[in-house]
């Protein structure tokens, strides 16, 4: 059986729902190997992207899961072969924007998406520098006794 991005699509989605609610989603493994193994080589058609975000049986759980996987990794791990086509598809559909509001990317990563998709892809917290000084409870577990003034 020679399966396409076209049956892909749907069994990745459902692969998905049955997984959450307890299912036996087996059946349906082939389409997550398939997606993933695009995903890690980078080579995962954006118009097969375009079908997952826009699919019309997906809900708003999947399309954070998609935000979680898929987009994610690629963004992450791809940024200069899907930045571009992720911000055309955002100014075109609200369903990317509502997709890629769910990514999160270590701040190097981030500082490197077009500015049109910094304001979409949430800004990664930043580490701020500790105060100098010791810990305000250095030496003091949470396990040690309180100190009761008598």
């Amino acid at each position: 059986m020679d399966l396409t991005w076209a049956d892909a699509v749907p069994a990745y989605r459902r692969h998905h729902e049955l997984s959450r609610g307890g299912g036996d989603a087996g059946g349906h493994r082939w389409a997550l190997d398939r997606v993933e193994d695009a995903v890690r080589d980078g080579d995962l058609p954006v118009d097969v992207l375009d079908a997952m975000v826009r699919d019309p049986d997906g809900d708003a759980e999947y399309l954070a899961h998609l935000a979680a996987g898929p987009l994610e990794d690629l963004l992450a791990h791809h940024t200069d072969a899907y930045a571009d086509a992720f911000t055309e598809r955002c100014a075109a559909d609200p369903r990317w924007v509502e997709a890629l509001g769910g990514v999160w990317l270590e701040a190097a990563t981030w500082d490197r998406l077009p500015a049109a998709l910094q304001r979409i892809v949430p800004e990664p917290c930043r580490r701020v520098p500790a105060a100098p000084g010791p810990h305000p409870r250095a030496g003091r577990s949470r396990l040690s006794p309180a100190v009761v003034e008598g």
